[in-house]
């Protein structure tokens, strides 16, 4: 990381420590990076947090790597990793000194957890750049595809994450879903926390925490299943907030489940109470819920440009709207 600047007349006089948190944004967490395992130079020369500086002073801020403690070792074949993440439709769009946009495939993991045998994008990342200390912006379910951030260094992670807290991030996401939304567009408000019966599981809660979704209807058809037709649809979420499987608590509590969801969807205890056959067989024709990050728009931490990605929507879901049989790939595992 490398953060460089010219102190302007209206910060004369002030600490650096202040110019670079109420100024620049940086966390109390990342200053105290700065100074224990990076440097901090006022025209060339080491300065401390607290020295003062002066109007037109040239401020770098370096950051190499991630303290000695928070480094692990890389055991991944890095070849046969990318070779995977490729293989799976995992494409970059985006890879510059302090962030990694990319599009996630279908059941890789957002970040490691303790199931070794799972492909996760941060892995992916690692072996790409060589850089140990990467993290995740925005993580997506397992079984999620599309569109995230990979922060580069701790600067570039800590400003797009308060982009994102302060709602100044666009996150948009289409789903498939079964029946018509009404109305065809609106807003969800209501509140997420863990399901008492299931603690794997997101529902609305009364005393849960706030989730907001936006959506709106793009296109409802029919689809032939062999059964019958079964009514689906194609819709659009925007989040304003970001709990634990958002989309897809707020899309079964407002009657429209996702297509495919082993969790939230049809399928799951006696949601198919109420559905045809052909909507249950339709359900069966992917291995995960039709959800995708189809959007992502922010400012670049470094550059200060407004970024904005699009992706298209996956073979599978594709082939749910046109009606055709599941493809030949491996369920999820768990």
């Amino acid at each position: 990381m490398r953060l460089e600047f010219v102190i302007s007349p209206q910060d004369e006089g002030r600490r650096a420590v202040d110019v670079l948190q109420f100024r620049h944004g940086l966390s109390g967490t990342l200053v105290k990076r700065i100074r224990l395992y990076g440097e901090l130079t006022c025209n060339g020369q080491p300065i401390w947090m607290i020295a003062p500086i002066h109007a037109g002073d040239r401020i770098v801020a370096t950051l190499a790597g991630v303290p000695p403690s928070e480094r692990s070792p890389d055991a991944l074949g890095g070849e046969d990793l990318q070779a995977a993440f490729q293989a799976d439709g995992g494409r970059i769009l985006l890879l510059d000194a302090h962030l990694c946009v990319l599009e996630k495939p279908p059941f890789w993991l957002s970040h490691p957890n303790r199931d070794e045998s799972r492909l996760a994008v941060t892995d992916f990342v690692r072996t790409l750049t060589g850089v140990v200390g990467v993290h995740p912006v925005n993580r997506l379910d397992s079984g999620t595809s599309g569109l995230m951030i990979v922060a580069l260094d701790p600067y570039g992670h800590d400003t797009l994450s308060r982009q994102s807290r302060a709602g100044e991030c666009v996150r948009e996401y289409v789903g498939i879903v079964h029946g018509t939304p009404v109305p065809p567009g609106g807003r969800i408000d209501a509140p997420i926390g863990v399901d008492p019966e299931n603690k794997v599981r997101r529902t609305v809660l009364a005393d849960g925490k706030d989730a907001v979704t936006d959506y709106r209807t793009e296109s409802s058809r029919e689809v032939e299943t062999g059964a019958g037709r079964a009514v689906i649809s194609v819709v659009r979420f925007t989040l304003d907030t970001g709990r634990t499987h958002q989309i897809r608590v707020h899309a079964r509590h407002a009657g429209i489940p996702l297509i495919g969801d082993p969790l939230y969807g049809i399928r799951y205890g006696s949601s198919c109470e109420g559905y045809a056959e052909p909507s249950l067989v339709l359900d069966g024709r992917i291995s995960r819920q039709s959800l995708h990050a189809a959007r992502l728009g922010f400012r670049h931490p470094v550059e200060g440009d407004l970024r904005d990605f699009e992706s298209a929507l996956p073979r599978d879901m594709q082939d749910v709207l046109d009606g055709n049989r599941k493809r030949n790939v491996a369920e999820e595992p768990g």
